[in-house]
């Protein structure tokens, strides 16, 4: 089966800078470094397209949409922060309930206590004195 040149996965190649798409089409590059940006434009269809496009605008424009794109994308990609000062107010409002729950018990538990030892306990029922057994005596 043969899959469309899009979806076969490919190796990891860094795309071209705007900076050097500018120089390339402005001929700055020296022959080699021209020669590279024409081989990767070859099997680079997303830079093929970036440099199609940036040939239409003025670099300082495209350097100003470039970084409004990266800019929205890192806001819509990059998780918000927590406000910290709330997070440390919670932090701190359940700690206050934890110490509050062990001084209650501790309270609870040591009037239990107090209460035990203050409390008049019942005299004990007083024991029945049995007779010694003695034996009958034999005379």
């Amino acid at each position: 089966m043969t899959y469309p040149k899009s979806l076969i996965p490919t190796e990891a190649k860094p795309h071209l800078s705007v900076d050097e798409l500018y120089q390339y089409l402005e001929g700055k590059l020296p022959l080699a470094a021209s020669h590279e940006v024409e081989q990767h434009l070859l099997d680079c269809d997303l830079c093929t397209d970036a440099l199609d496009g940036l040939a239409q605008v003025p670099q300082a424009e495209a350097e100003h949409a470039v970084f409004d794109i990266n800019r929205h994308l890192k806001k819509r990609t990059s998780r918000p922060k927590k406000n910290s000062v709330l997070q440390d107010v919670k932090n701190w409002g359940l700690i206050a309930a934890i110490l509050f729950l062990l001084i209650f018990s501790s309270l609870v538990v040591w009037y239990q206590v107090n209460q035990t030892k203050t409390s008049p306990q019942r005299p004990a029922a007083p024991a029945k004195t049995v007779a010694p057994l003695t034996s009958p005596r034999i005379n």
